[in-house]
C-alpha cells in the first residue's frame, strides 16, 4: 500500500547482515520483516574434495564424461550401419574390413557423426569461479579435451563458453540468449552451449529454467555468495538439479578468519590458510550440508527433515563424507595411519558428537549451541 515507503527484498540474507541493513538504511527497530525459508529442496547438494592438482582442472572432467560415452556409441553405431549396408550387398570381405576398422581404428568413423547431437549428452551446467584467468584456463582445457575425443572444433568451442564482466555486452547477450534455448528432441533447436564457465556476471538477472547442474570451483568469498550461485540450478517449475561444491583440501585444516565471516558483500581478502566462520562450519560439517547452510541463514533446523527424504538431500545424508578421515601417503599405507591423521579423525568424530548432542537438547535456538556442549578450546585439547 501507499503507506509503505520502503520495501527491501533479498533472496539470501543472514541475520547478521540483516541487522546491518536495517541500521544502514535507517529502518526502525520495529520494522516488520517477512521471511520465508531459503531452502531449495529441488536441488541436491554435494560437497567434494579436489583430488587432482588445481592447475590441471581434472576434477571437472566428470562434466564432459557423458560426451566421451556418446561419441563412442555414435562411432560404434556408424560402423555397424556401414557394415550392415555392405552385408546387404553381399560383400562379406568389405563387411569384415569395416568391422575390423571400427574395432581397431574407430577414429576413421568420427567424421560421420553429428557432434552437436552427441554433445547434447552434457547437461546444462554453470561452473562458478572467482577469477577470470582461472575460468578461461579451465574453459580452454575442457574444450581441448572435447577435441581429443574427436569432436569438431566448432562444436567443441560452442559447447564450452566463458562468461565474465570483461566480455563485450554483445558477446554476453549472445551467450545468454543461446543458453536460454530449451533442450528438446532436436539438437539443432537446442542450445549449442552445454557448460558455461562464469563469474558472478552470470548471476542476478539470469533466469535459465533448465540448468541442471551448478558447480562451485573452490571456496567463494562468503556463504551468501555460495547459496546465491547454487540457486541458479533447477529454476523451472518441474526441474530438479544438483549443486556440486569442489573444495580445496587445504580448507580441512584452515583457521577461522573472524573479520571475514558472515558478510553479505565480498569481504576483504582473508589471510592465507584461513576461512570465514560461515564457510568453515559448512565445509567441516559432518551431519548435513543443507542444515548447516540453513542454520547460517537463521532457520531453526532442529527438527528439519528433507521433504523427499535423505537420499535427495546431500552427500552427507547419503553417507558420503567430503574429506577422507585420513590422508594416507604410500608410506602410511604401509606403516599404518600416522599420529597426525589419527588426530584429524578423532577431532572430526568429536565435532560430530557435540553437534548431534546439541541438536537433541531442548534449548532455545542458537547457531553456536554445540559449542556449549564442548567449546572449541576443549575440543582441541582432547
Amino acid at each position: 500500500p501507499w503507506s509503505v515507503p520502503w520495501l527491501a527484498c533479498s533472496a539470501t540474507l543472514d541475520p547478521c547482515t540483516l541487522h546491518k541493513v536495517k541500521v544502514s538504511c535507517g529502518f526502525e527497530a520495529t520494522v516488520e520483516v517477512q521471511r520465508t525459508s531459503v531452502d531449495r529442496p529441488d536441488i541436491f547438494l554435494s560437497s567434494k574434495q579436489l583430488v587432482f592438482p588445481v592447475s590441471r582442472f581434472k576434477d571437472l572432467d566428470f562434466l564432459i564424461q557423458p560426451a566421451q560415452e556418446a561419441i563412442n556409441e555414435a562411432v560404434t553405431a556408424a560402423y555397424h550401419e556401414e557394415a550392415r549396408v555392405s552385408l546387404g550387398q553381399n560383400d562379406r570381405l568389405r563387411t569384415s574390413q569395416i568391422i575390423a576398422l571400427g574395432v581397431n581404428d574407430p577414429a576413421q568413423f568420427r567424421t560421420k557423426i553429428n557432434s552437436r547431437a552427441c554433445l547434447m549428452s552434457i547437461k546444462k551446467t554453470v561452473v562458478y569461479f572467482d577469477s577470470i584467468t582461472t575460468l578461461e584456463t579451465a574453459a580452454a582445457l575442457l574444450t581441448a579435451s572435447l577435441l581429443k575425443m574427436g569432436y569438431s572444433k566448432t562444436a567443441s568451442t560452442n559447447a564450452i563458453q566463458a562468461y565474465h564482466s570483461e566480455l563485450a555486452a554483445f558477446d554476453k547477450e549472445s551467450i545468454s540468449q543461446e543458453f536460454m534455448k530449451a533442450d528438446g528432441g532436436i539438437a539443432q533447436a537446442s542450445s549449442r552451449h552445454r557448460i558455461v564457465m562464469a563469474t558472478d556476471a552470470m548471476g542476478m538477472g539470469i533466469n535459465n529454467p533448465d540448468i541442471q547442474t551448478v558447480v562451485q570451483w573452490k571456496q567463494p568469498a562468503s556463504l551468501c555468495t555460495l547459496w546465491q550461485r547454487a540457486g541458479r540450478a533447477a529454476r523451472g517449475a518441474s526441474c530438479t538439479g544438483q549443486f556440486i561444491w569442489l573444495i580445496d583440501p587445504a580448507c580441512r585444516t584452515a583457521k577461522v578468519h573472524h573479520e571475514a565471516s558472515q558478510t553479505g558483500t565480498r569481504p576483504k581478502k582473508a589471510p592465507a590458510g584461513t576461512l570465514p566462520q560461515d564457510l568453515y562450519d559448512v565445509i567441516n560439517s559432518q551431519i548435513c550440508v543443507r542444515r548447516s547452510i540453513l542454520e547460517f541463514f537463521g532457520e531453526d533446523v532442529r527438527s528439519y527433515a528433507h521433504p523427499r527424504g535423505a537420499a535427495y538431500c546431500c552427500n552427507l545424508c547419503q553417507g558420503d563424507t567430503v574429506f577422507p578421515l585420513t590422508y594416507a601417503s604410500k608410506q602410511t599405507q604401509r606403516d599404518g595411519v600416522s599420529q597426525k591423521h589419527q588426530v584429524v579423525a578423532a577431532k572430526t568424530a568429536l565435532d560430530r558428537w557435540r553437534r548431534e548432542t546439541a541438536d537433541s537438547l531442548p534449548l532455545t535456538y542458537s547457531r553456536a549451541v554445540y559449542k556449549l556442549v564442548m567449546p572449541d578450546d576443549v575440543l582441541d585439547k582432547v
